[in-house]
Order: structure tokens, then C-alpha cells, then sequence
């Protein structure tokens, strides 16, 4: 597996991932507009994702709100020579015209992945879990998935935590559910610890919670795959190396 980091772009996070790059295979980058874009960035490592703005940044899709910053950070993307970027399809606040929801995000995925032809980018939807704190996340299981990935041609990035975490809002178990989810043929993964039991994300350090970490490996072969530690500090991701070192089948 080609194993990489997620970080933002603050001063901070660039000093780590300046230390990061001589370790890890990549680096996943989340970005907005507010980040000034550091046009030496691309020869610190010649390896990037990125991740483009969602509902931290009340970013949704779904409703075309913040379509320009996601075109942003396609753009930003192709100027790094990123090997993907990285969306969620959007949120809805109850199940009334999910239908409208789902639609409207196809929609509008399907656009942003010709825009990311242009900038020679592959664009990925990012499965996500049902819950979050404040609404419903579309994407979250394996029909809307399908669905997605099919009418907009984007690929697929497996996040295994919040398969696990939809898996359990779904009532379904989760190694049925995630070798489900990994049918759709993902491109990359993502890859984090949790509370299991839980239907909300939290996005821990390696070893720090509970979940099935060991089963989550066995699906990796040779593709990219993006811890999303919290908090994103050096120390936590030279821990994680360690901790893959045991826990890799």
C-alpha cells in the first residue's frame, strides 16, 4: 500500500508536512479558498491528493452551494499535479426529497468531474456515514453509492471508518457491509480509528480505538490510502507508522 497523511495548509501543518514527506508516500491536502496557495508547494513532494471542501465549510453539493469552492480546489489540485481530488456529494437535514437531494448531486458531481478533466484530475466521491452531528449524509450506503459513481463517472475513494460507522445506523453487519462497498472497485482509501458502536465519526489516532483496523487492511493491495488522524500532529502520524508495522496481514 502507498501510505499517506492528511493535513490542511495552515503554517503549522506545512511544517509537518515538510517532515512528512520523507516518510510517508503522500500527502493528502484539504483545501479552501482561504488557503493561500503556495505555488512551491508541488516541489516540496511530487505526491498529492486533495481533498476539496464539504460541510465543515458548509460546503453541499447537493443544494449547489459552494460549487466555486470546490472548483477551487479542483484547480488547485491540477496545479500540484494531484493524482485525485476528493468530494462528498452533500447532506440533507431529514429523508424528505432525498430523491431531490440525490438527483441534484449527480447533477452537479457530474459537472465538477468534466471540470476536473480539464484540470487533469480525477475526481473521487468519498463514501460517508449517515449521521453527522447536525444532518444526513448522502453517499453513505452501497445503492447510493452505485448510483452516484455511475451517473457521474467519478471514481471512488473506500473510506473504511464511516462504512463501518453507516454500517452500524443501517443495523448491518459491518464486514458484509464493506466488502459490499468495496464491490464499487475504490481507487484509494481513507483510514482512521473509532469507538465502534458509535454512528458518528471521531477520527482517532491508530490504537486509539476500537475498530477493526487488522480487517480494514485486507482489502489493500497497492493502492493509496490516507490516514485521517485527529489531531494531525507529527507525533501521531510517526506513531501510525508504527502501529501499521503490527498490524498489517
Amino acid at each position: 500500500m502507498k501510505l499517506g497523511a492528511k493535513l490542511h495548509l495552515g503554517r503549522d501543518d506545512l511544517d509537518i508536512i515538510k517532515k512528512l514527506v520523507k516518510i510517508y508516500d503522500f500527502i493528502e491536502v484539504y483545501y479552501t479558498e482561504h488557503h493561500l496557495f503556495n505555488s512551491t508547494i508541488n516541489k516540496l513532494f511530487d505526491h498529492w491528493v486533495v481533498h476539496c471542501p464539504h460541510h465543515h465549510d458548509s460546503i453541499n453539493l447537493a443544494l449547489n452551494r459552494g460549487i466555486n469552492h470546490v472548483k477551487s480546489s479542483i484547480k488547485f489540485a491540477g496545479n500540484i499535479k494531484a493524482r485525485y481530488a476528493i468530494v462528498h456529494a452533500g447532506f440533507l437535514h431529514s429523508e424528505k426529497n432525498k430523491n431531490f437531494y440525490i438527483k441534484n448531486a449527480i447533477k452537479v458531481i457530474k459537472k465538477l468531474n468534466e471540470f476536473s478533466k480539464k484540470h487533469r484530475v480525477k475526481l473521487l466521491v468519498e463514501n460517508v456515514p449517515l449521521k453527522s452531528i447536525a444532518h444526513m449524509e448522502l453517499g453513505s450506503n452501497v445503492e447510493e453509492m452505485e448510483m452516484i459513481l455511475k451517473k457521474t463517472g467519478c471514481g471512488f475513494c473506500l473510506d473504511f471508518s464511516h462504512a463501518y460507522h453507516a454500517s452500524v445506523s443501517y443495523k448491518i453487519n459491518y464486514k458484509k457491509f464493506i466488502k459490499n462497498m468495496y464491490k464499487l472497485k475504490p481507487n484509494m482509501f481513507h483510514l482512521y480509528d473509532g469507538i465502534a458502536g458509535q454512528e458518528v465519526d471521531s477520527h482517532l489516532p491508530l490504537g486509539k480505538g476500537n475498530l477493526d483496523i487488522p480487517f480494514f487492511l485486507k482489502f489493500v493491495k497497492n493502492e493509496f490510502v490516507t490516514l485521517e488522524i485527529s489531531p494531525p500532529t507529527l507525533e501521531n502520524y510517526l506513531d501510525a507508522i508504527e502501529y501499521l508495522k503490527n498490524k498489517r496481514p
